[in-house]
């Protein structure tokens, strides 16, 4: 004997939710999946704008699973210990892709096109690096501004002699850059790669160069 069922409006959204999250679930947990880079990121010392500049980087990642993995979301960098935000909003990236022979690699996972690098394969992440000197500039103007608005003349020395020191001190950083580490996901799993900078010297003579944007391949 049939048993007929009535579903209503929510249960049928609690069931397409319940699917949607399986799928995903699935997804992120891919255990034959295992990606490793070939070497570290390395971006050379240079001279950059007082604006934003831009810089290409890029590293081989290998597929040593059994399945083929996916990449979403945008890589995040870190600068030293991570302690310091303040670089995470200065040097940053800004787009990525994944070429197989020069060619974007592109797949369908849940849905959606998405970097992939195949089983069993090797494939280079490739990066654009950002700079916004210009954010240094910023926050000196800033604070000038909020110290020559103070009444008391040695208050108004005391922030100024600040901001000249926190400008010096930022420049100093960014001259200095050295230990990084790139984090991406793929299949929902983490995977940090070490970057090494060289560290950026600003000139405000140097022209800033034109934004980098990845082809695709979607």
């Amino acid at each position: 004997m049939k048993k007929i069922v009535r579903l209503t409006e929510s249960d049928l959204a609690r069931i397409v939710k319940r699917v949607i999250n399986e799928r995903q679930y699935l997804m992120e947990g891919v255990p034959n999946t295992t990606l490793q880079a070939d070497g570290n990121i390395v971006v050379q010392s240079r001279t950059i704008c007082l604006g934003n500049d831009f810089i290409k980087a890029s590293v081989v990642l290998s597929n040593t699973g059994a399945e083929d993995a996916y990449l979403k979301t945008r890589p995040s960098l870190r600068h030293g210990d991570g302690s310091d935000a303040a670089l995470n909003g200065m040097v940053f990236v800004t787009d990525f892709s994944v070429t197989v022979k020069g060619k974007p690699s592109v797949g369908q996972a849940d849905g959606q096109n998405q970097f992939k690098i195949p089983k069993g394969s090797k494939a280079t992440l490739n990066i654009v690096i950002a700079t916004r000197a210009s954010r240094i500039e910023g926050d000196y103007q800033n604070a000038m501004k909020t110290a020559e608005a103070q009444t008391s003349v040695k208050q108004r020395q005391e922030m100024t002699n600040n901001a000249s020191a926190n400008r010096k001190l930022m420049y100093d950083k960014m001259k200095n850059l050295k230990p990084a580490v790139l984090t991406l996901r793929y299949n929902g799993q983490p995977i940090q790669i070490p970057v090494n900078f060289g560290g950026f010297m600003v000139d405000r003579n140097t022209a800033c160069d034109t934004e980098i944007v990845l082809p695709k391949g979607f």
